[in-house]
């Protein structure tokens, strides 16, 4: 009887498969490897972070309520800062919030900075 044995005869497909399972090793070796460089940690940031402006002018109310509150700032000598007027010398409106409209998070809030110190 002949018995049959395919693996026997074929010494290409056997180095074959070989070559490829060393090729697919080789690759999740090089993946690994990698993979903590992808996404280095972020670096730490500095201790103090400089304010945008020497004086900050802040207005906060309740979450619940859907109302546009608005924050006029006056610097002496100079015009209001508010929604329809957003900057001047000595002024910027930073955020104008309009309640829940348009509106990602859930604080309800206006800031207005100073470009520097006004006299006064």
């Amino acid at each position: 009887m002949l018995e049959i044995d395919p693996l026997e005869g074929d010494m290409g497909g056997t180095v074959f498969r070989d070559v490829i399972i060393l090729v697919l090793a080789g690759f999740v070796v090089i993946v690994l490897l990698l993979l903590p460089h992808i996404n280095p940690p972020a670096q730490a940031a500095k201790q103090s972070m400089d304010p945008p402006g020497n004086v900050m002018v802040e207005m906060r109310w309740p979450f619940e309520l859907d109302t546009d509150i608005d924050l006029w700032v006056l610097a002496p000598g100079d015009s209001p800062v508010g929604y329809s007027h957003k900057d001047c010398s000595a002024l910027n409106l930073l955020r104008d919030d309009r309640g829940h409209l348009r509106d990602a998070s859930n604080l309800n809030y206006e800031v207005s900075y100073s470009r520097g110190a006004p006299a006064g």
